[in-house]
């Protein structure tokens, strides 16, 4: 495989506007991750928000996953819209996202976000640090890592760590919330939520 990097640009500013301010309650953001994962044909995705002693919040999906060019030409293009582009799903699914800005969502709650996404066998794994991006002169290259990963099933795995508030889950609210969030005639699509 060639030596290439992958690279986010944006105004440093547009991080702290879009991501922080917009989504400083968690279950917004874990909203904008689950989207994603629905847009991504996944038929399960798991959230685990892990209180003590780890404070951390795990959500996993079993979708089509993201190949390396994927990641650097959609995944990390802020402001992309999934909608306007008319971008069709392999499973015949309108995209819900339409912002192009949940992988910014995160960043409301916590400061470093570690993704692994394997497609056909390819995995990608690579950390968004928030103090890292503000410090960027608007061209962040995450520390990333790709390899042939032939057992990996498709999908993805994003871990939010260094988290800015530290307080319970009131777990049964949050099921609600994404529930009714979510509520899509696609039997085939299941969000279990776990403390």
């Amino acid at each position: 495989m060639p030596d290439q990097k992958l690279k986010m640009s944006f105004q440093p500013t547009v991080i702290e506007h879009l991501g922080v301010k917009m989504y400083s309650h968690t279950v917004p953001a874990i909203a904008e991750l689950v989207a994603n994962a629905y847009d991504a044909c996944a038929t399960e995705v798991s959230v685990e928000l892990f209180d003590t002693p780890e404070h951390k919040i795990i959500i996993r999906d079993n979708g089509i996953g993201m190949s390396f060019n994927e990641v650097n030409d959609f995944y990390l293009k802020i402001g992309r819209n999934r909608r306007k582009e008319k971008q069709s799903s392999p499973c015949g699914r309108k995209p819900t996202g339409k912002k192009g800005l949940g992988k910014l969502a995160l960043f409301g709650l916590g400061n470093k976000i570690e993704i692994s996404t394997v497609q056909n066998k390819e995995q990608v794994d690579f950390t968004l640090n928030y103090s890292e991006i503000l410090q960027s002169d608007g061209d962040y290259q995450p520390a990333s890592v790709r390899q042939h990963s032939p057992d990996a099933p498709n999908g993805t795995t994003i871990v939010l760590t260094e988290l800015t508030k530290k307080q319970g889950y009131p777990l049964d609210s949050y099921a609600n919330h994404l529930a009714r969030l979510f509520d899509f005639p696609d039997e085939r699509f299941i969000i279990k939520i776990s403390l």
